[in-house]
């Protein structure tokens, strides 16, 4: 590289160099190719980094206030922090920063809720390091999600279903199809909320996420959503929506399991997991063989009650 760079012309401060090894320091972060059998890279912030930045949120959170001048720096360092682990997991906690930053007060007195904010972003900054895959790649797993919502006998009744390709091996297959909770549907109706489809969308696809969280690890994931609202929020990791906000918990998932997630749209004919939503288990039972899961509530931990038609 050198020799190119001086045939170009350019001129180059060969004492920074330094001896290969197999960690090192680039651009903010430090890249790790220590494992043995070298199946991953692994990434992570340098350490003197995550030392300053958490003192700076640890003074954050003992003092419950913050002074709105010195938050454009404090974002401008998390923002760049989360962006090099290629990760979007932070979004949420940062857009709550960012809109506290709008405030017109000289110093803000934190809230449980904004607290919670800053006690997320601390522990993302000295989370496990991102793990990228570095082997032969396997097929990406897929995953369709869908939302009905009727109103039967006079109440709003949602309903979800998934179906899920290439967990645990190639040709495997698992499905769910389950009735949101009332509590949740009660809970979006009392906030003014007169179409739920959205939050049903929504609650499908981070239903999805956690129900088959053991097969999805350092895994590719094509998620295929038929709702375009519920599709952006995801691809951006927020919403200006506070029930959308609420539900997109992926951040915390990802702490707990690392994926590299990629979000499409699929129209809604072509989405074989409508049937699944709405208790129709026939349409995919003619087309391959499959396991049926059964769903816990990643809200309220209850076993989700199963939408099937009469007979099924």
């Amino acid at each position: 590289m050198r020799l190119v760079v001086k045939l170009l012309g350019i001129h180059t401060a060969e004492d920074k160099e330094l001896p290969f090894e197999r960690k090192a320091d680039m651009l903010g972060v430090t890249v790790d190719v220590t494992d043995d059998e070298k199946t991953c890279v692994k990434v992570s912030n340098k350490e003197s980094r995550v030392v300053e930045m958490t003192e700076a949120l640890d003074k954050i959170i003992a003092e419950r206030k913050v002074e709105i001048a010195t938050l454009p720096s404090i974002f401008g360092r998390l923002q760049f922090m989360e962006s090099q682990l290629l990760g979007r997991a932070g979004k949420l906690a940062l857009a709550d920063v960012r809109r506290l930053e709008q405030s017109s007060k000289t110093v803000a007195f934190l809230d449980n809720e904004q607290l919670a904010v800053f006690g997320l972003l601390k522990e993302r900054i000295a989370a496990p390091p991102r793990t990228i895959p570095a082997s032969r790649q396997e097929a990406p797993i897929l995953i369709f999600s869908d939302g009905s919502c009727e109103e039967i006998n006079g109440k709003l009744v949602g309903a979800v279903g998934a179906v899920m390709f290439g967990g645990e091996h190639r040709d495997a297959v698992r499905a769910f199809g389950s009735f949101v909770p009332e509590c949740l549907m009660e809970q979006w109706q009392n906030v003014g909320k007169k179409h739920l489809i959205g939050p049903v969308e929504m609650y499908a696809v981070v239903l999805a996420r956690a129900v088959w969280m053991k097969y999805l690890g350092c895994r590719r994931i094509i998620y295929f959503i038929d709702h375009c609202g519920v599709m952006n929020s995801c691809v951006k990791g927020s919403s200006v929506d506070k029930i959308w906000r609420s539900l997109l918990v992926f951040e915390k998932l990802e702490l707990e399991v690392q994926t590299i997630p990629w979000f499409t749209r699929v129209p809604s004919p072509s989405n074989i997991s409508d049937g699944p939503s709405r208790g129709r288990w026939h349409e995919i039972a003619n087309l391959f063989k499959f396991v049926r899961d059964k769903p816990r509530c990643p809200f309220s931990g209850e076993i989700l009650k199963d939408c099937s038609l009469q007979g099924d």
